[in-house]
């Protein structure tokens, strides 16, 4: 919800979170998953567009050197994307 909130139309922004699922039959046992999202504000310079597939590669380019496991990467075209 913070993410959401901190979207900008003119920019491209990244954000890496958790998403969790709950035991479906509501035991302790749930699964956690790293996900990458890259948001392309509609009204973004279209340079920055332009731009914003190569630095998306380089981010996971980095995230790959880090002890964790990049579980899917999303590209959001509305906040809508990225809500529950």
């Amino acid at each position: 919800a913070d993410a959401l909130a901190a979207l900008v139309p003119e920019q491209v922004q990244y954000v890496l979170f958790r998403a969790v699922q709950a035991d479906p039959q509501g035991g302790a046992y749930g699964t956690a998953k790293l996900v990458l999202a890259s948001w392309v504000g509609p009204a973004a310079r279209p340079a920055a567009k332009a731009r914003s597939a190569v630095h998306r590669l380089e981010l996971v380019r980095v995230l790959e050197r880090v002890p964790l496991v990049l579980h899917a990467e999303l590209q959001a075209a509305a906040p809508d994307d990225l809500s529950p």
